[in-house]
């Protein structure tokens, strides 16, 4: 199986309550966030959550919720945004095999880990000790047991520790550092991380280098490039 990221050209669909929005606007939280599209609605649900709309248009809904103050948190939100993409590809991805269960966990595992490691790694054993006539209710019970990470928050911490582990792996191969990553050793990391993280996952769709702390990833269609080639 080849490990890369994956690429979605199509962007992910957040549903927000406009009353939560409070000092943000759509056009500042897309600015930052090009992958994501913001949908406003007025549903009223608990004032300590905001309701989240995921799939491909914003009529399929698989609610996933986040606290209010996640729009606060900058390592929050896109630790939210990273898992609600990884939770959004998986729900929609067809399964038919116990093989197409293989790669899409081969895929998100790094992610699963990271998140829930001790489910996580007992979920891979699990998977890896199915019969090959495994049926599909069987594959399903195991595509909602990883939506069920996916669902869970990760820390700062862990998402640190992510990082580096797999810039290290990188390294590895291309010898080749990339400028402003930081050792989880670095007292002044934690004012960088969303940075580095999104200097990574740049890296991966330049290089197609596997940045498994980000599984999932938007590549912005070239308007330009689509409007000559009609």
């Amino acid at each position: 199986m080849r490990k890369e990221n994956i690429i979605t050209k199509r962007k992910t669909h957040l549903g927000i309550r406009k009353d939560m929005l409070q000092e943000h606007t759509v056009k500042k939280l897309e600015e930052t966030y090009p992958e994501l599209r913001f949908l406003p609605n007025e549903k009223s649900e608990s004032s300590k959550e905001i309701a989240f709309i995921t799939g491909a248009d914003s009529s399929e809904e698989h609610p996933i919720t986040a606290p209010v103050d996640i729009l606060k948190d900058p390592i929050a939100f896109w630790d939210f945004k990273r898992r609600t993409m990884a939770y959004t590809w998986l729900r929609n991805l067809p399964l038919r095999s116990l093989s197409e269960l293989y790669e899409a966990w081969y895929i998100l595992k790094f992610l699963c880990q990271e998140i829930y490691n001790t489910k996580a790694r007992q979920l891979g054993r699990d998977m890896a000790a199915l019969p090959l006539d495994t049926g599909k209710d069987t594959i399903e019970k195991y595509r909602e047991a990883i939506l069920s990470i996916l669902a869970l928050p990760s820390s700062s911490a862990r998402i640190r520790n992510s990082l580096w582990k797999n810039y290290s792996n990188q390294l590895k191969k291309t010898k080749t550092p990339v400028a402003g990553i930081k050792t989880p050793e670095d007292p002044s990391g934690d004012e960088t991380l969303l940075e580095e993280l999104r200097i990574l996952e740049n890296e991966a769709l330049a290089a197609k280098l596997f940045f498994g702390t980000s599984p999932i990833l938007y590549k912005e269609i070239d308007e330009k490039h689509t409007e000559k080639s009609k």
